[in-house]
């Protein structure tokens, strides 16, 4: 299943493009679909991945959000994202594992999430964020030259925080926070809630456009200043 809604943008529209990480049953999904659609569906289970695109507003500017949405369980969670079908024979690593890794590390953001009910689920996600690391390095072992790829930004996100917590939010803040990652908690019962996660995310990755906008443009007036002067 997937959703391609209002695909019609204008050239100025910007697309963010996210993934959703996290054990099975943390209510990944149904944060997606509330926020998208204001409505849960309680018997939908994605069976590999799936994704959804649909254009939003957030502060009022217009934008697009497609959003992946990988397996729940960890041990189809490597064999699907990761080598999908892969043979490996000897050191010699298939086109699908890096394909699989590509498509987490293209994002412009990734969510990792848990369910505060659920203390193994907190757990479980170091598997998720090493899975990260592993294809950052893994992706970057096969850029040749100068060329080099901005790790993506991740954001930790507890939900089902209407239930009562089998994870101190103190705990995991400390957790996020080590990682140097954005933390935040959501129910998928709000729509207002779910809203919350989507709109921070997008608004994060706002700042940083605008603050590698001004990197370069400082950059470039630097480089100008020092080239620019002649002597007679």
């Amino acid at each position: 299943m997937g959703s391609d809604l209002n695909h019609q943008l204008s050239p100025s529209v910007i697309t963010y493009r996210l993934a959703f990480l996290g054990s099975q049953h943390v209510g990944k999904s149904s944060l997606i679909t509330r926020y998208l659609f204001n409505s849960v569906r309680e018997d939908y289970v994605p069976t590999y991945e799936d994704q959804f695109t649909q254009q939003v507003t957030v502060d009022g500017v217009d934008c697009e959000v497609e959003i992946l949405d990988t397996p729940g369980s960890e041990e189809t969670f490597y064999k699907v994202l990761v080598a999908q079908s892969v043979m490996v024979q000897g050191n010699r690593e298939s086109q699908a594992v890096l394909e699989g890794c590509k498509k987490i590390i293209d994002r412009d953001a990734i969510l990792l999430v848990y369910d505060i009910t659920n203390k193994d689920s907190f757990t479980q996600l170091e598997s998720y964020y090493q899975f990260i690391l592993d294809s950052y390095n893994h992706i970057m072992k096969r850029l040749s030259g100068a060329a080099t790829k901005e790790f993506p930004p991740v954001v930790i996100c507890g939900t089902k925080c209407d239930l009562e917590r089998g994870v101190d939010r103190e705990t995991a803040e400390r957790y996020a926070s080590n990682k140097n990652c954005p933390y935040i908690e959501a129910t998928s019962k709000e729509q207002e809630s779910a809203s919350e996660v989507f709109e921070m995310v997008i608004r994060e990755l706002r700042k940083r456009k605008i603050k590698k906008r001004e990197t370069l443009l400082m950059k470039s007036q630097s480089s100008s200043d020092q080239c620019g002067c002649f002597i007679f």
